[in-house]
């Protein structure tokens, strides 16, 4: 679903997507922040979300031993990088 112009923020009703391992929503018009409810999406490998127009904190919860690759590149995140990234062995792009 990337590369749209999808606009307004992540639903919460994407966490019900629990088999999900890959969500490419990048180069869209997305706001808000990163629902907290995709913790739940443990099995997620790959999550792109740049090029979007995200804000807020990136959520603490990026620690599933799945997820290869993260790209949140080019939103209006603020605050910390969350330490859940370094516990992620597998991540080989950020």
């Amino acid at each position: 679903m990337g590369n749209n112009q999808l606009s307004g923020t992540i639903p919460d009703s994407i966490s019900r997507m629990t088999l999900l391992r890959e969500m490419y929503l990048g180069r869209n018009r997305l706001t808000g922040p990163i629902p907290p409810s995709m913790r739940v999406l443990k099995g997620l490998s790959f999550l792109n979300l740049e090029k979007n127009e995200l804000e807020g904190d990136i959520p603490d919860f990026f620690y599933t031993s799945r997820m290869r690759q993260l790209s949140l590149g080019m939103n209006k995140f603020t605050g910390h990088i969350p330490s859940s990234i370094g516990k992620i062995t597998e991540l080989y792009f950020l």
